[in-house]
């Protein structure tokens, strides 16, 4: 698996692929974590979980440095490529399009999964291409293309006129870990957390694109008791991948505590977001862009009622309105979602557990892995 970013770097993408591999290993095979060393902050190579972490340099300060790091990334694709037999690239990735023709060369079978839409689904990422020939070819050559939700098969038809080689699922949750918790008061307890406070949580760095903006004005809008927890980078880190937006990033946590005072707690980032889903009531997503995010498989694996914004793909195939969650359009929207779950603790229980079956149903590891490699 090949990703841009990877633990201990908290960055979606590369917790998918991480999760996903440390799944893999637990079912007997050997993978390979590819990620790139971000302006050398990591060791270059270590075992986390039973994953082999391979950490190529990458230096991100200008552009010069970029284009010499992509010659140093390239022996790490290659000698990874040659012992693998499979490889997953997330995204496109540094030297992604060498991987794909020597994978077609050497027979390795190639998979290549966005990550995003209107960034690096295939109708954009041949589009904004100087020669979109030449990128329509190369991505052309894989031998799966994994789609995480129906936009995704869509873009790839768009592009190349039919989808026989478009595997589409959700990336998928590790279910024994995302579940509902057998001993909520004692976990609340553990947690430090009130038993009897309506806890509503959401999870992401502290970003514009993340919707935090709408989120504090939504809930600091609200009449009914609640605790507002945000998991997640929101102060500024030099080493970040957020750090462009640190402006942004200060503004919106001030915002937060100015709308919403003590009823509004910054965890920072943890370790056991697992713990947090399973004590809390409800989980908000009001991001403006995504994939699909992976918050949103492991809160309704968590038996969350889930409350998310409209997003295209998402919405019908994960998120269904009123059966496997609330999904909202606008700001107004959201606070009546949420002032109607708050008041309605049977209505939070009856979609948690049914997105929680969901989830069992159709994106375990289990069920994403059979239909991903048969």
């Amino acid at each position: 698996m090949y990703s841009a970013w990877a633990p201990p770097a908290r960055a979606g993408g590369g917790l998918s692929a991480f999760r996903f591999a440390r799944y893999l290993v637990r079912q007997g095979h050997q993978v390979t974590q590819l990620t790139l060393n971000q302006d050398l902050q990591f060791q270059k190579e270590e075992w986390l979980d039973g994953v082999h972490m391979v950490r190529a340099p990458y230096l991100r300060d200008s552009r010069l440095a970029k284009a010499i790091s992509l010659g140093l990334v390239i022996p790490d694709c290659v000698d990874q490529l040659r012992q693998a037999d499979v490889v997953l690239l997330y995204g496109p990735v540094p030297a992604y399009s060498m991987m794909i023709l020597l994978g077609r060369l050497t027979g390795r079978r190639v998979i290549y999964r966005s990550t995003m839409m209107q960034d690096n689904d295939p109708d954009t990422l041949v589009n904004r291409d100087i020669v979109p020939r030449i990128r329509r070819a190369i991505l052309g050559q894989v031998d799966t293309y994994y789609a995480m939700h129906p936009e995704f098969r869509a873009s790839w038809g768009r592009v190349f006129g039919d989808t026989d080689k478009v595997v589409m699922t959700a990336q998928g949750v590790d279910t024994s870990i995302f579940k509902p918790a057998a001993d909520r008061d004692a976990l609340r307890d553990r947690l430090g957390l009130d038993r009897d406070a309506a806890i509503i949580l959401t999870i992401g760095w502290v970003i514009p694109r993340k919707g935090y903006d709408g989120v504090f004005e939504a809930t600091g809008a609200l009449k009914e008791d609640f605790q507002l927890l945000v998991i997640g980078d929101f102060e500024p880190n030099p080493n970040h991948p957020s750090w462009n937006e640190r402006d942004a990033m200060n503004a919106l946590t001030a915002k937060g505590r100015r709308l919403l005072g003590d009823k509004l707690t910054f965890t920072g980032s943890l370790d056991n977001v697992d713990d947090y889903l399973a004590a809390a009531d409800i989980f908000v997503l009001n991001s403006s862009q995504e994939g699909l995010p992976n918050v949103v498989l492991e809160a309704m694996s968590a038996g969350l009622a889930t409350v998310t914004r409209r997003l295209e793909g998402v919405d019908g195939y994960l998120t269904i309105d009123g059966d496997t969650a609330v999904v909202f359009d606008t700001t107004d929207q959201l606070q009546g979602a949420l002032a109607r779950l708050l008041r309605n603790p049977e209505e939070r229980q009856r979609l948690g557990a049914r997105a929680a079956s969901f989830i069992r149903e159709n994106f375990s590891y289990e069920a994403v892995a059979a239909r991903l490699f048969g």
